[in-house]
């Protein structure tokens, strides 16, 4: 015969696990980062493609995650192939992976960099902003030719942990 408070523990349990698979599936490191060296004895951490371009991590928020609805400047650094980029354009197409949803392309000029980042030597600042949370896929191009897609993951700007997942566990048991 089972109990109330059989019942209680395992609705219990099962709350915890959908709470854990919650987190790690909305707030998973999607992302594939590789470190550079840069200068003597600075190292760099990219995300990206370390033969052919890289997003820099430091570029991003304070919060160490890409904030939505927040716009920022982003460090990319591309690799010439032995041609020069100057002048050309850095574009990244941008689509949610839950959703499908396409933002408008985010796009900047490509400058030459003074001291190469690793085998990195051309650079672009790019202004992007996410307006939904999740896993988005960034689609690099140089003008019209592909560099490769890599993948980032969006969060709200969590100040108080504990209290995001208080609200998370509540959400699961209430609905809310």
């Amino acid at each position: 015969m089972i109990t109330s408070t059989k019942l209680s523990v395992v609705a219990s349990i099962l709350i915890i696990v959908s709470l854990i698979a919650y987190v790690y599936v909305e707030h998973a490191q999607v992302e594939e980062t590789f470190a550079i060296q840069y200068g003597e004895d600075e190292l760099r951490v990219l995300l990206g493609e370390s033969d052919r371009f890289g997003l820099e991590k430091e570029s991003w928020t304070d919060a160490g995650y890409l904030v939505i609805n927040k716009p920022s400047n982003y460090a990319w650094y591309i690799k010439g192939v032995g041609q020069s980029l100057s002048g050309k354009i850095l574009t990244i197409a941008s689509t949610h992976d839950r959703t499908g949803q396409q933002l408008s392309a985010f796009s900047s000029d490509i400058t030459s960099l003074d001291r190469p980042v690793g085998d990195l030597d051309f650079y672009s600042s790019v202004e992007m902003t996410f307006p939904k949370k999740g896993v988005w896929s960034l689609d690099v191009f140089v003008d019209d030719r592909s560099l490769g897609t890599i993948k980032v993951n969006a969060r709200d700007h969590i100040k108080d942990r504990s209290r995001h997942y208080h609200d998370l566990r509540r959400e699961l048991r209430y609905g809310k």
